[in-house]
């Protein structure tokens, strides 16, 4: 009787349980059983202020999402507060995976930031002087070059040539001391210190400082003294590729054309010496918004540091005197003629931009993985609805009547 009474006893209460959690099964069920689960779930990491201004961002990017097929995300970072972190479009079309603030996506040139930034850490532990020579580093440089200083690898005026890379491209399984051996073996473009020409090589040179200087992998360094301090725990070239990241294919006008490790696997490897330290790295807009934080808050550097690395050094050839290199970036001047710290990538479908309005405590961080709208052109939209609520120049319409 006695057992008959307890076993009772325990229906009812697993009854009872049933109906306090049948709210949340169901939840549960609805949610990881139709394909709207993805969508639902990417919208608890998105961040739209109220205000008119990115309210009006959000309808622009999400009609040119269901009209152009636009795919990637937007970070808005206004006094150190994230006032807009979101995904639009796919970070892969046959999986139905969503393009969320959490994906991964390559940002392209914007890793020279990432690369000025680790000579800048090693500059703050004494590690290496900014007067430093390649000599010092690579003793078996050509006579030419021997002089080059760290400085004016920062600052694109080395003279360094790029050198044209084989059809593999990026991905080219090549060496340091093959990378070396091509570089040396070419003139310079010009002087050392006396023109400002963008070049990929330098970057790559700069890398190879970095592991000299530290002792340590290029990747490594960056994860132990940039990332690991500031909380950040994914960007990386992601090879071979965590399991619990998401990385975004890119699409060549609506054609999937694959990921930044798709090749790294057919190369048998990589990155190699033709990306590493000048692209290529793979960020979310959640990590990049820890990551440009630590300059508005000289959390990772040291307040005077970061002065030095934003500081006009040698103007851009071809820019009409309208942008300056700075460590690792561009330094122009905006239409309100405040302070504009630029950054940008891609290689033809992958884009990106990173854009800090210094004197206006704003940072813009755009990246795309569809080449028909891609954020070069993007971003300028982006950034005049904010400053104006308005477009003044259409960059799409722009670029249509150029053809």
């Amino acid at each position: 009787m006695k057992f008959a009474i307890s076993l009772l006893g325990a229906k009812i209460e697993i009854v009872s349980k049933l109906f306090l959690y049948f709210p949340a099964i169901i939840f549960f069920i609805f949610f990881f059983n139709t394909g709207e689960a993805q969508t639902n779930i990417s919208v608890l990491g998105e961040v739209v202020s109220k205000d008119d201004t990115c309210q009006k961002i959000d309808k622009y990017l999400t009609t040119l999402s269901k009209e152009k097929s636009l795919s990637g995300g937007l970070l808005i970072i206004k006094d150190g507060k994230k006032i807009f972190s979101k995904g639009y479009g796919f970070a892969d079309k046959d999986k139905n995976i969503a393009f969320t603030s959490s994906t991964l996506v390559s940002m392209g040139s914007i890793t020279k930031l990432f690369t000025a930034t680790a000579i800048m850490k090693l500059y703050e532990h004494g590690k290496l002087s900014l007067t430093d020579n390649l000599k010092k580093y690579f003793p078996f440089i050509t006579k030419d070059k021997e002089d080059i200083t760290i400085h004016q690898l920062l600052t694109h005026s080395s003279g360094i040539n790029d050198f044209a890379v084989d059809e593999r491209g990026d991905y080219q399984k090549i060496n340091a001391t093959e990378f070396l051996t091509k570089t040396f073996h070419q003139p310079l473009f010009s002087a050392p210190g006396t023109k400002g020409v963008y070049t990929n090589v330098g970057m790559s040179i700069l890398a190879m400082i970095v592991e000299k200087a530290s002792g340590m992998d290029y990747e490594q360094f960056l994860r132990k003294e940039l990332f690991l301090p500031l909380g950040i725990k994914h960007i990386g070239y992601q090879y071979p590729q965590e399991d619990s990241v998401v990385i975004a294919h890119a699409y060549k006008n609506e054609t999937d054309w694959g990921t930044d490790q798709t090749y790294y696997k057919k190369a048998g490897g990589g990155p190699f010496w033709n990306m590493k330290g000048s692209s290529g790295l793979e960020a979310s807009l959640e990590e990049m918004c820890l990551w440009e934080n630590s300059f508005t808050n000289a959390t990772l550097l040291h307040d005077s540091t970061i002065r030095k690395m934003f500081t006009p050094y040698i103007v851009e050839k071809e820019s009409k005197g309208l942008s300056f290199f700075g460590y690792g970036c561009d330094i122009e001047t905006s239409r309100r003629k405040t302070k504009v710290i630029d950054n940008g990538g891609g290689n033809g479908i992958y884009f990106a931009r990173l854009v800090r309005y210094e004197d206006e405590g704003l940072v813009f961080y755009l990246v795309t993985n569809e080449s028909s709208v891609p954020a070069e052109k993007l971003l300028p939209n982006v950034t005049q609805l904010y400053f104006n609520g308005k477009f003044l120049e259409d960059s799409f319409l722009k670029e249509e009547k150029k053809k």
